[in-house]
């Protein structure tokens, strides 16, 4: 599809995805219209989003990206979505917390790093270009003051604690070494190493679910919402390394084995706290 060709689509598939949106979740006490909005935007953009990038489609994006690098953003789509249904569906103050800060953790970073260094990647001629600098700063800015932390949240059980937190720290240093030395030629690990901006882009997940963990280990009342996320975000990575490994790349073992594992903890404290129960039957004494 052309860039011209999108421009025109991608409004008006907003537009009826936003009032399907609406229908569904217009009543969500989430804190406001505004929060509202956001968090529509957030879940809506991600579903849309997802099965254009997994395809590759040169115009839904504003750099070119490698197959693999394409296949996993759709997957950090399709998580950021998921978690959005949830939130909407049964909203907390907690929740809504999660859902904010992990886009806070995913995008900001980003942003930065390209003005900071990657502004030559950008052709502003582009429709896709301007479109994505404006749904992250809108992202971005309206995200934060949906932030906040129950202060009396109950703290996760201690096996479940202890899982996320180190699958946390384990994605933390990851998110790191892929954000902070993206040119470092280890193939397993580093993939693009020619690349540091798409690089950056693939740090900032581990990051966000390392935060996400963080946070779950710290109230009981997330812990089956970040364990979802990192379950559905695990499963399309392991799906893409799999996939790319066919059309003849390397096998990344690495990937398979960190986001793999940070599926299974996922799946596994999400069980525990017994997925979809409500927050409210979850966080007693």
């Amino acid at each position: 599809m052309s860039d011209a060709a999108w421009f025109l689509l991608a409004p008006v598939l907003m537009a009826v995805a936003a009032g399907l949106a609406y229908r569904r979740w217009g009543a969500a006490d989430v804190g406001g219209r505004f929060a509202r909005l956001v968090l529509i935007v957030l879940t809506i953009g991600g579903a849309l989003g997802a099965p254009l990038w997994w395809a590759g489609a040169p115009s839904a994006f504003p750099w070119l990206l490698p197959p693999l690098a394409g296949r996993m953003l759709a997957a950090a789509a399709v998580a950021f979505a998921v978690l959005g249904v949830r939130v909407l569906e049964r909203p907390t103050p907690a929740r809504v917390g999660l859902h904010a800060i992990a886009a806070e953790v995913y995008l900001a970073p980003l942003v930065v790093a390209i003005l900071a260094f990657h502004l030559d990647h950008f052709d502003w001629s582009r429709p896709v270009t301007a479109g994505f600098f404006a749904i992250a700063a809108f992202l971005v800015i309206g995200a934060a003051p949906l932030i906040g932390r129950d202060r009396a949240a109950v703290r996760a059980e201690p096996v479940a604690a202890a899982a996320l937190l180190v699958a946390g720290a384990i994605l933390a240093v990851t998110a790191a070494a892929l954000f902070f030395v993206p040119t470092t030629p280890i193939p397993a690990l580093f993939p693009w190493a020619n690349d540091p901006l798409t690089s950056r882009l693939i740090a900032v997940m581990p990051a966000t679910l390392a935060v996400a963990f963080v946070l779950a280990a710290r109230d009981r009342s997330l812990v089956a919402d970040a364990g979802i996320f990192a379950l559905v975000y695990g499963v399309g990575v392991v799906a893409a390394v799999v996939l790319n490994a066919l059309a003849g790349k390397p096998l990344l073992v690495v990937y398979l084995v960190i986001f793999g594992a940070g599926a299974v903890v996922g799946a596994a404290v999400a069980w525990r706290a017994g997925c979809g129960v409500p927050a409210s039957a979850t966080s007693g004494p």
